[in-house]
C-alpha cells in the first residue's frame, strides 16, 4: 500500500532516488538517524537546490525530503486510516500519501496541493486516477485564490509541506487552521506532537497547554 513505484528522476531541484538499505556495512541508513530503515528498496526524494536557488552542489549536500521508508509510513499512516470521503493533502513529495489514500474505496476523492510545478512534471503522470485533482500554488494562499469553489468541503486534510521538525512550525499549524477551517473537516499536520512537545521542552512561546492543536 505505501511502497512507491516512481522511476529514479532528475531535475535542476529535485533527485528521486531508488536506494538500498543493507544489512551490513550500512553507510546508506546512517544519515537517517534514528529513523534509520531497516534492511530493503526504498524510493526517496532529495533536494538539490534550497529553496533561493543555489545549488546543493556547491556544499556537496543534498537535502533529504521524504521516502517510503517504515519510518515515514509510520508518521502518515494514522492519518490515512482514518480518512475518508473528499480529502486535502498539503504537499505532493513521491505521491506516497496520494497512493495510499486512492488504495481506499473509503475515498472519494483526493485533492493535492503542491508548490513546486517541477515536481508536479515528474510525480503527476504516475498517478492518474479520475479520483485526483493536483492543483499548483501555496497551500497559504488559501482555496479562494487556489481556485477551489466555494462550495467544495474537504472531509479530512493532511498537511505535510515541512522537511523536518521544527517549533517554527507551529505558527505555520495556526496559520493554516485559519486559513482552511471553515473548508475542512479533521485538520492534521505532520509531526505536530512532536512539534508541541519540543516547544514544551524548551519553555518557547508555543509552550502554552491551551494551544488548540490536534495534538
Amino acid at each position: 500500500q505505501y511502497k512507491v513505484t516512481l522511476p529514479a528522476m532528475e531535475s535542476d531541484i529535485w533527485s528521486i532516488r531508488k536506494f538500498t538499505v543493507p544489512a551490513v556495512n550500512d553507510t546508506v541508513g546512517e544519515q537517517y538517524g534514528d529513523r534509520r530503515p531497516p534492511p530493503g528498496d526504498y524510493t526517496g526524494l532529495w533536494r538539490k537546490a534550497d529553496k533561493y536557488g543555489a545549488e546543493a552542489a556547491l556544499t556537496g549536500v543534498h537535502s533529504p525530503v521524504m521516502s517510503d521508508t517504515p519510518a515515514e509510513v509510520k508518521d502518515h499512516a494514522p492519518f490515512i486510516k482514518k480518512a475518508q470521503g473528499v480529502v486535502l493533502v498539503a504537499g505532493l513529495g513521491i505521491g506516497m500519501v496520494t497512493k495510499a489514500l486512492l488504495a481506499k474505496p473509503e475515498v472519494d476523492h483526493v485533492v493535492v496541493v503542491e508548490l513546486d510545478e517541477t515536481l508536479i512534471n515528474m510525480v503527476e503522470p504516475y498517478y492518474t486516477c479520475n479520483r485526483l485533482t493536483i492543483i499548483p500554488g501555496s497551500i497559504f494562499d488559501g482555496p479562494e485564490r487556489l481556485g477551489i469553489p466555494k462550495t467544495a468541503y474537504h472531509n479530512w486534510a493532511w498537511f505535510d509541506i515541512w522537511d523536518t521538525i521544527d517549533i517554527d512550525s507551529l505558527e505555520d499549524f495556526a496559520t493554516l487552521r485559519e486559513t482552511w477551517g471553515s473548508w475542512c473537516g479533521s485538520m492534521e499536520f505532520w509531526v505536530e506532537a512532536e512539534c508541541i512537545a519540543e516547544a514544551r521542552k524548551m519553555n518557547a512561546i508555543w509552550s502554552d497547554p491551551n494551544y488548540s492543536g490536534t495534538y
